[in-house]
C-alpha cells in the first residue's frame, strides 16, 4: 500500500502547473488547446472537399471560433401560446445590441433559421457567452423555463437537418435508431402531434432507441417536457434490432414508414464545441466506425417500408463516414434503395449545402516514434454531445496540439502528407496485416457515380452558414432487400435478427430519471389499517384481493395488461369514484348520457401484475402494434423496454375510497374520459391557482419543486385554522402555515409582511369554493373553461388533491406551475 501511495505521490509531483483560471473559476476558450493540427488541415487539404487554399483556410478559421447557439419554438405549441412566445422573445432580445463579456463588447444579433418555422440562431454568441453576458441573464433565465416546459427547444441548427428532411407525416411510424440525447426525437414527436383534431390521441408514434441504457433513461427524462404518449424507448444495439411483423403489407417487408440513422461519428465536425477533437484528431476512428455506420443504416434499410425513407446523417466532414458508406449501401442493394435529393430541398428553402464527393482519397496514418496522446473519446453522434455537457467542452488539460508529436517536417523540405499518412488507391495495395481498411472504403467507379447520383446528399460546412459540420442522405426503398445475404462485419456479427435481447440494462437504477414523480417514495408506502380496510371492502363484493407485488426492474419488463383479478378489485371503488366507464354497463350504472365517452380499457398498461404503483395510458397504434399480446412476446421480449406512454394513474398513499389518484402527466388524455371529480374553473380562478402554487413553491425551499407541499385553503380568514387530516408531512406544512397566517408574517425578512400574503389573501369565486367543497377526500381536476376537451394542444388541466377541510392540495411540478403561468401570459 505504501509503495501505491509513493507512486501517486511521484505522478503528481510531475504533472505541470495547474490551469489559469479566469474571475469565473472557468478556462477561457482557446487557451488551454491550441486550435491547430496540421494532421487534419493534410488530411481535409488532400481530399479536394475545397476549391482553393482560401476556402480550406475560410473552413478552418469557421472551426475555430465558438458554435453560435440556436433554439427553435415547438411546432406542437399552440398558435396562441406560440404568439406570446415570440412577443416576448422580442421583448427580451429587441433592445440588446450589444453585451459585455470579460470587458469585450460583442454585438447580438438573432437570426430566423430558414428551414425551420420559428427557428433562430445567433450570429456570433455561444451558450456560455449568453450565460456569462449580465445584459442577457433575463433573456437566459427565461429560455431556461421555456425549455423546461417543452415550448422552446435549444438545438443546434445542423442537428434540426434529419428531421426536415424525412418529411414526417402525423400518421407515421417512425424509428430513431441512435436517439440519446433526443433533439431530434423532440422535433419528429412534435411533428407526430401537430396535425391532431382536438380530443384525439397521435396516430403515429417513434421508437427511440439507444444502445446505452443509461442515455435512453436520459432520453425519456428531455422527452417528458413535451407530455406525449406517442414515444417508445428501447434499449437495443441498433445492429440488432429486431424486425416487427407489419399489418399493412403482408408481402413486402418492413414496419416503419421513416428511419433515422443519425449513427455515432468521430464527431470533427464538432470541433466548434468539442475543441477536445483539436489535440487527439487522427483518421483511424473514421476508419473504425466506419464498418459500425454501414451495418447500421444496412439495418435500417431493412426495417422500412417499401416507399419509406431512411435518413443517414453524420456529425463529422469526413467522407469515409459519409459518401464512402452511402455508396456501399447503394452498390450492395441497388435497383432496390435510391438516393432523394435533399441538397435542392434546403437550398430551395435559403440554406445552403453542398454535394456530396464522387471521389476521395484512402489514407492512412502511419504510426509515430514518439508516443502519441490518446484519441479524444469524444464519439458524438450528429451535433450532439453524448458524453458531456458542452460546459465541459473546454477542457482544463494543458495537453499540446497533436501535431507537435509528428512536427512538421516542411523545414527539410519533405512532404507532410507522405510524412503523416499512406495512400491506398485500391484495395489489392492494402497490406495483408491491415485489417482496419475494407474494400466499401474506396470511391465508386465511373460507371456507379453516373449511377448512384452521390451529388444528392448534402454537406454542410461551417464557414457557409456559421455552423457546425454535417452530412445528411435520403434513402427511398423501393423493393425488398431480404433476398440479400447480411454481411459480416470486422466484429464477427450479423445483422440477422436476434432471438433474444442483445442488450440489457447492467444498473436500470442507476440514471432512472424517468422515474421521479410527484409522490417520490410515498407510492410504497401502505399501511397494514389501509390494507385491512381494502380487504374488507372487497370481500364485501366478493373479490379476493391481489397479492402486493413484488417491486421489479422496470428496465427489464415489459409492458402488459392488467391482469383480471386486480382490476376486479380495484376498478369498482375508480369507476364510481371518477365517474369511468369502460363498458355500457358501467354508462349506465353511473347514469351517464348513451353518448358519453368509453375508456379504452385495453389502453391501460402496468409494468407488473398485482397492485403496480402506476399504470399507463398507450396511443392505440403503439397498443395494436408494439404490445399487442401476440406480438409483445415478439418485440419487447427481444429489446429492453424502457418506457411508453403517459401515467395515468398513482397508487394512493392517502386514505381515500379509490385506490388510485389521478396522475398529472396524462390527465389530459383522461379528461374525455372522466365524468365526475372535474371541475371547470374560469380564468380568474386559474391564475390564482397558478400564481398561489408557484409563490408557496418559491418560498418553501424544502419543497425542492415537489408539489406534495403545495397546500392552498379556499379561503384566507381565521377558520382556515381548523385541522386536516393529511399525511404527517403535509400537517407539519399546513400547520406551519396557519401560524403564519395568524400572525400575518411571512419569511421574508424585508419586512413586507402584508406584501408577501397578498397573494394568498385574494379570494376564489364562490362557484369554485362550493364545488371544491362538495368533494369528498382524493384526487380531482381543474380544468379551465373552454379547454375541456382540448386534450392534446394546450393541456389546461392540474391535479389537485382535496383535503378534510378547507385545504387542497396541488399535485402539479414546477415545471408544469411554470408551463401553466406561460400559458396563462397568453391571455393576459
Amino acid at each position: 500500500m505504501g509503495k501505491n501511495n509513493d507512486k501517486r505521490y511521484k505522478r503528481k509531483s510531475q504533472r505541470g502547473p495547474r490551469e489559469k483560471k479566469d474571475r469565473n473559476g472557468k478556462g477561457t476558450w482557446g487557451k488551454t488547446i491550441t486550435l491547430e493540427n496540421k494532421k487534419l488541415e493534410t488530411y481535409y487539404t488532400a481530399q479536394n472537399i475545397f476549391k482553393d487554399e482560401e476556402e480550406c483556410k475560410q473552413f478552418m478559421d469557421a472551426m475555430r471560433k465558438p458554435l453560435p447557439a440556436s433554439f427553435r419554438i415547438g411546432s406542437d405549441v399552440p398558435s396562441a401560446f406560440r404568439d406570446s412566445l415570440m412577443k416576448e422573445l422580442h421583448d427580451h432580445t429587441s433592445d440588446v445590441t450589444s453585451a459585455n463579456v470579460d470587458d469585450k463588447e460583442i454585438r447580438v444579433s438573432l437570426d430566423p433559421i430558414k428551414f425551420v418555422d420559428d427557428g433562430f440562431q445567433f450570429a456570433n454568441l455561444d451558450r456560455k457567452t449568453i450565460r456569462r453576458a449580465p445584459r442577457l441573464a433575463q433573456f437566459h433565465d427565461w429560455l431556461v423555463v421555456q425549455t423546461s416546459n417543452g415550448f422552446i427547444t435549444r438545438q443546434e441548427t445542423v442537428s434540426m437537418l434529419p428531421p426536415v428532411a424525412m418529411d414526417v407525416q402525423p400518421h407515421h411510424k417512425v424509428l430513431d435508431m441512435c436517439a440519446a440525447p433526443g433533439s431530434k426525437t423532440s422535433q419528429i414527436l412534435e411533428t407526430l402531434a401537430t396535425k391532431t383534431t382536438n380530443g384525439e390521441e397521435p396516430k403515429g408514434f417513434i421508437v427511440a432507441n439507444d444502445s446505452d441504457s443509461k442515455r435512453a433513461y436520459m432520453l425519456v427524462h428531455q422527452l417528458r417536457r413535451l407530455n406525449s404518449p406517442a414515444i417508445f424507448v428501447t434499449s437495443i444495439d441498433a445492429r440488432f434490432f429486431p424486425n416487427i411483423p407489419s399489418c399493412d403489407d403482408k408481402n413486402g417487408e418492413g414496419f416503419f414508414d421513416r428511419v433515422l440513422c443519425d449513427v455515432p461519428c468521430s464527431g470533427d465536425g464538432t470541433m466548434r464545441k468539442n475543441i477536445q477533437i483539436w489535440r487527439g484528431w487522427g483518421n483511424k476512428q473514421s476508419m473504425g466506425l466506419h464498418p459500425l455506420q454501414r451495418t447500421i443504416a444496412e439495418r435500417g434499410l431493412r426495417l422500412t417500408k417499401i416507399g419509406g425513407l431512411v435518413c443517414y446523417s453524420t456529425c463529422s466532414v469526413n467522407p469515409l463516414e459519409n459518401e464512402a458508406v452511402v455508396c456501399e449501401l447503394l452498390r450492395e442493394f441497388h435497383g432496390k434503395i435510391k438516393l432523394i435529393d435533399v441538397r435542392s430541398k434546403f437550398e430551395a428553402m435559403g440554406f445552403k449545402g453542398r454535394k456530396g464527393m464522387t471521389t476521395w482519397r484512402v489514407l492512412n496514418e502511419k504510426p509515430t516514434s514518439k508516443r502519441r496522446p490518446k484519441l479524444s473519446e469524444e464519439t458524438t453522434i450528429n451535433g450532439e454531445n453524448k458524453r458531456e455537457s458542452e460546459d465541459k467542452s473546454s477542457a482544463t488539460t494543458t495537453t499540446e496540439n497533436a501535431a507537435s508529436t509528428t512536427k512538421e517536417t516542411e523545414d527539410d523540405g519533405g512532404d507532410l502528407l507522405t510524412e503523416l499518412f499512406n495512400e491506398y488507391k485500391t484495395y489489392q495495395e492494402v497490406p495483408d496485416n491491415n485489417n482496419r481498411i475494407t474494400p466499401s472504403m474506396f470511391p465508386p467507379t465511373e460507371d456507379e457515380i453516373s449511377k448512384f447520383h452521390l451529388d444528392y446528399c448534402m454537406r454542410v460546412h461551417p464557414h457557409d452558414n456559421d455552423t457546425g459540420g454535417f452530412f445528411v442522405a435520403v434513402f427511398e426503398k423501393c423493393a425488398n432487400i431480404s433476398s440479400f445475404v447480411p454481411r459480416v462485419t470486422n466484429h464477427g456479427e450479423n445483422d440477422a435478427e436476434p432471438e433474444t435481447k442483445r442488450t440489457k440494462v447492467d444498473n436500470a437504477s442507476n440514471g432512472r430519471n424517468d422515474n421521479k414523480n410527484d409522490d417520490d417514495d410515498d407510492t410504497n408506502k401502505t399501511t397494514d389499517m389501509d390494507l385491512d380496510t381494502d380487504e374488507n371492502k372487497a370481500n364485501l363484493r366478493g373479490v379476493e384481493p391481489p397479492q402486493i407485488r413484488v417491486q421489479t426492474d422496470l428496465g427489464n419488463v415489459p409492458f402488459i395488461p392488467i391482469d383480471d383479478k386486480t382490476w376486479d378489485f380495484i376498478w369498482p371503488d375508480m369507476c364510481e369514484f371518477y365517474g369511468l366507464a369502460t363498458n355500457q354497463e358501467e354508462v349506465k350504472k353511473l347514469q351517464l348520457k348513451d353518448d358519453a365517452q368509453i375508456l379504452p380499457k385495453e389502453q391501460i398498461k402496468a409494468r407488473a401484475s398485482g397492485e403496480s404503483k402506476c399504470f399507463y395510458f398507450l396511443t392505440k397504434s403503439i397498443n395494436d402494434t408494439l404490445i399487442d399480446d401476440d406480438k409483445s412476446a415478439n418485440f419487447q421480449s427481444k429489446v429492453t423496454v424502457i418506457n411508453t406512454g403517459l401515467k395515468i394513474f398513482n397508487k394512493n398513499t392517502k386514505h381515500c375510497v379509490a385506490r388510485y389518484r389521478l396522475n398529472q402527466e396524462g390527465v389530459h388524455f383522461l379528461l374525455p374520459y372522466l365524468h365526475r371529480r372535474k371541475i371547470t374553473i374560469c380564468l380568474q380562478d386559474y391564475i390564482l391557482l397558478v400564481e398561489k402554487a408557484l409563490f408557496l413553491l418559491k418560498r418553501n425551499k424544502e419543497s425542492s419543486g415537489h408539489s406534495h407541499n403545495l397546500n392552498i385553503y379556499l379561503e384566507h380568514n381565521a377558520h382556515i385554522a381548523e385541522k386536516t387530516t393529511t399525511t404527517d408531512e403535509v400537517e407539519k406544512g399546513e400547520n406551519k402555515e396557519k401560524e403564519e397566517q395568524k400572525n400575518g408574517e411571512a419569511v421574508d425578512d424585508s419586512g413586507k409582511k402584508n406584501e408577501d400574503l397578498s397573494v394568498l389573501e385574494k379570494p376564489f369565486t364562490d362557484a369554485m369554493i362550493q364545488e371544491c367543497r362538495g368533494l369528498d377526500v382524493g384526487s380531482f381536476v381543474f380544468v379551465l373553461k373552454g379547454y375541456e376537451k382540448d386534450v392534446m394542444n394546450s393541456k389546461m388541466a392540474m391535479v389537485a388533491w382535496k383535503c378534510r377541510g378547507e385545504a387542497i392540495n396541488m399535485l402539479v411540478g414546477k415545471e408544469e406551475l411554470e408551463g401553466a403561468h406561460s400559458k396563462i401570459r397568453a391571455f393576459q
